[in-house]
């Protein structure tokens, strides 16, 4: 049961990441880095709050991953981590950041959820 737990962890934490990112993204863009060093983007690193909560997110994610892959295999671990993580991303991206979804990304998604199904039932 742990090791789902931690694929779950792994999971939620590669989605707070990207949000974070995402956010991250949006304040670089308005500073005046030039990022031509660097030493330059690693000031920008530290100076951003939201990048640096992205990495550490991406990180732990990492690190429960691992811990997962210890006891699920991979064909089940990695499909379900990349296939849940995108939804969950996606779902984040209306309700955080208002993006759009088109009837196009609903199928995708629809696709996905049916995958994890046949990938994982016995």
């Amino acid at each position: 049961m742990l090791p789902y737990l931690m694929l779950a962890l792994g999971i939620l934490c590669n989605t707070v990441a990207s949000i974070f990112a995402k956010k991250a993204s949006s304040s670089l863009i308005t500073t005046n880095v030039q990022w031509t060093s660097l030493s330059e983007i690693i000031g920008a690193v530290f100076s951003s709050k939201e990048l640096f909560l992205s990495i550490g997110f991406y990180g732990i994610a990492f690190i429960a991953y691992i811990f997962a892959l210890s006891k699920i295999s991979l064909h089940i671990a990695y499909p379900v981590f990349v296939s849940v993580a995108i939804i969950l991303v996606t779902i984040s991206s209306i309700l955080i950041f208002g993006e759009v979804l088109q009837l196009r990304n609903i199928i995708g998604i629809a696709i996905i959820i049916i995958g994890i199904f046949a990938l994982v039932l016995p």
